[in-house]
This record gives structure tokens, C-alpha cells and sequence, in this order.
């Protein structure tokens, strides 16, 4: 049985998409709503209206009076509000101030029933939160940090540059700290090396760094803390991935989810090589 906690905030509908997304924190029975039903619980702030979210940048805040097959019927705020049809393919997402009206529209509490086991956390993170919050994920660490990262790369801009240096801070405190990276053919030489360069430097820090540099490209980017946090997504860890690029990422708390990552991450670890014999085979 599924029970919304207060505040429930807004719910959010991607324009154009068929997944839906439910900002609330909630319980059910389910070790994982997310992977077996593709829903995310977020956290926003409560607000009044509705806002949609335009992919121009721009965003509209007022009420979404119908959601037809490819357009929002939209009332903007203004004392004499103008209604409007509103394409979907324009959209970037909708928030609902109202979580009834969230739930005829996006049917959560239906897809959620199927749901059980423990609360979950989650958190949508564009660009630059995503930056802020694995700076604060690896900065509250305790006890592992695991970094699964396509490209990897110094900077002397922050927040990435604070992020390495407390993955190092951490190392140097004992902490089992892993990082994950491509060095495979299907890379480009100016990544490869790029990577490797920086990847010698965070060995020196006490980091463990691995190279995976098979025929398959390691895509992957996550990061796992404390087996209680993971952070996952389209970002590289690098100053671009951070603050520049567009970007979206999920922060996830919840153990029973973390833990089938830390499995997916132990293969990946089985599989990859040190920097050194990595860079030996790529001179083969």
C-alpha cells in the first residue's frame, strides 16, 4: 500500500515522453519503484501553480486545464489569463501543483501499487546541481567511494576540481575509494591520453584507479557512496560535465538499489586493468 508523505510536491510529466516522473516522497512495499517501473521520486519546493518548462529556456507558470495526445491546453497566470495550446515537442517538462490532477494525468498511484519495500530518495540534477551534489556525496563519504566514469579530467575550475580533491582528502583517510574509466580503442587517442594522464595523478593521491580497454566501450557514469547513495547519469566527470554542458543526472538513496549497482560495479572491476597494463597493452 502506497502513502505520500508531506509535503507532496509537484509532479512532472517530460513533454514528449511517455515516462513518468512524480515529485513526493513516498513508501511502498518495493525494493526498487525506479528500475522495475521507470519512476522517480523528487523533491521540489511546493508551489502554486503550474509551470511548464519550454526547451527555448524560457518556462510559463499558470494551469494546465487538459493534456491532449501532442499538446498541453495551458491558462498562464496573468489577471486575465490567456489560453493557449502548447505542443508537446516544445516542452521540456510539466510540474503539477495539485497531486490529484498528477495522478489522472501521469497515473502514478496505478503504476506505484505494483510497488513494494522501502522509501526511496530521489532527485532530478541538470548540470550544475549535479556538480554541487556529488561534491557534497564524496565531501559526507564514510566509508567507500566507487567511480564508474567514461572520461575523467583535471581542471582548475570548481566544482570539479573540489570533487578530486576530496576523492584524494578521502583516499588519503582510508577510505575505499575506486575509480572506473575507459581506455579501450573504440576512444579516441586524445581521451585516452587525456585520462591516463590524470588517472597517474589520482593514483598518487591514493586513489585506485582502474581501465577498462576492451572491444566494448565502458559507458557507464555513476557514482556509489556508502552503499547508500548512488549518483548516475549523462555526465562525465569533468569541467564541462559539471558546469557547461547540458546534462541530466539522478541522485538515488535507497540501499536495495545501491546494492544491485555495487553488484554491476564488482564486474566491472573484475574486468579492468590498472593504468599500467592498460597503457602496455594499448602500445601492443
Amino acid at each position: 500500500m502506497l502513502r505520500f508523505l508531506q509535503p507532496v510536491a509537484r509532479r512532472v510529466e517530460p513533454g514528449g515522453f511517455r515516462s513518468h516522473r512524480v515529485n513526493a516522497l513516498a513508501y511502498s512495499r518495493s525494493p526498487s519503484v525506479l528500475s522495475t517501473l521507470g519512476v522517480l521520486l523528487l523533491l521540489c519546493p511546493a508551489v502554486r501553480a503550474d509551470e511548464i518548462s519550454l526547451r527555448n529556456g524560457s518556462s510559463l507558470t499558470g494551469r494546465v486545464l487538459m493534456v491532449q495526445s501532442g499538446s498541453y491546453v495551458f491558462q498562464d497566470d496573468a489577471p486575465r489569463g490567456t489560453m493557449q495550446n502548447i505542443p508537446k515537442a516544445a516542452v521540456r517538462y510539466a510540474l503539477y501543483d495539485d497531486p490529484a490532477q498528477a495522478d489522472r494525468v501521469l497515473g502514478i498511484r496505478s503504476a506505484l501499487r505494483h510497488a513494494e519495500g522501502e522509501a526511496s530518495f530521489v532527485r532530478l540534477l541538470p548540470t550544475r546541481p549535479f556538480g554541487q551534489a556529488i561534491l557534497e556525496a564524496v565531501q559526507n563519504a564514510h566509508a567507500s567511494i566507487w567511480v564508474s566514469a567514461y572520461y575523467i579530467s583535471g581542471s582548475s575550475t570548481s566544482p570539479i576540481k573540489d570533487f578530486y580533491t576530496a576523492l584524494a582528502e578521502k583516499a588519503q583517510q582510508g577510505l575505499d575509494v575506486v575509480v572506473v574509466s575507459e581506455y579501450g580503442p573504440g576512444t579516441s587517442a586524445r581521451v585516452r591520453e587525456a585520462t591516463y594522464n590524470f588517472a597517474r595523478e589520482l593514483e598518487q593521491s591514493g586513489i585506485r584507479v582502474l581501465f577498462m580497454s576492451g572491444y566494448r566501450i565502458l559507458h557507464k557514469k555513476m557514482i556509489l557512496v556508502d552503499s547508500q547513495i548512488a549518483l548516475l547519469g549523462s555526465a562525465n566527470l569533468t569541467m564541462a560535465g559539471t558546469l557547461q554542458s547540458d546534462e541530466m543526472n539522478v541522485e538515488v538513496r535507497s540501499p536495495a538499489f545501491v546494492a544491485r549497482m555495487r553488484k554491476d560495479f564488482e564486474s566491472i572491476v573484475a574486468s579492468a586493468q590498472t593504468a599500467n597494463a592498460a597503457n602496455q597493452k594499448e602500445k601492443l
